[in-house]
């Protein structure tokens, strides 16, 4: 799990939630429905998302990763076929 922010129009605000990303040679993909975060996406494709590298030992150091880039939505054709699942 990581959180992925994106720019909710809007409301004029940050929009953080949860999702599940996979990598996949240079690129991060992550599943989702169309939702607020698709949408805002389609508004305004610049994103971010944090990955957590973290210890219930803090004496070990807690470390992250922010990835900031420009977002494109996939929702048809053979890419799009290429990554869904058979049922």
């Amino acid at each position: 799990m990581a959180p992925l922010g994106d720019h909710d129009a809007r409301r004029g605000t940050p929009h953080v939630v949860p999702v599940c990303p996979v990598l996949d040679l240079d690129r991060i993909l992550i599943a989702s429905a169309f939702d607020r975060k698709v949408a805002n996406i389609r508004d305004n494709p610049a994103v971010c998302i944090a990955f957590d590298d973290y210890s219930e030992d803090w004496e070990q150091g807690l470390a992250q990763v922010i990835v900031y880039g420009d977002a494109y939505l996939v929702d048809s054709g053979p890419e799009f076929d290429a990554r869904t699942p058979p049922c």
